[in-house]
């Protein structure tokens, strides 16, 4: 019975190969992680510096700017037209179905009272 023990420890332990694996694997995670939480950071940084930089007069002096800015509200209100044209079809496919429904018990308690 020991001697079954002793081989089942043997078996289990992990050989060099595999613990050096694992470790580099561990070490790979965390410098990754280290990684895109820094490039994150100065991201966010790199953002604020650039909105504190850019100021209101320059803003209106942008012409390109202006032309983004109007395709950008041209596209909110293209947007929000297609979105109430989906309301409005999904609340008449549920008034179809619900009708349906209704047709559909209408006609099964006809066949159950004959």
């Amino acid at each position: 019975m020991r001697q079954l023990e002793k081989i089942k420890k043997i078996k289990d332990k992990k050989s060099i190969k595999e613990s050096v694996e694992l470790i580099l694997q561990n070490t790979k995670e965390k410098e990754l992680r280290s990684r895109t939480k820094l490039r994150k950071l100065i991201q966010r940084q790199y953002e604020l510096k650039a909105a504190n930089d850019f100021d209101e007069e320059a803003k209106e002096k942008d012409a390109l700017f202006k032309r983004v800015e109007i395709n950008m509200d041209r596209l909110l209100k293209i947007l929000t037209g297609h979105s109430q044209a989906v309301d409005s079809l999904e609340l008449k496919l549920r008034e179809i179905s619900a009708r349906r429904i209704d047709t559909k018990a209408m006609k099964e308690e006809q066949l159950a009272l004959h």
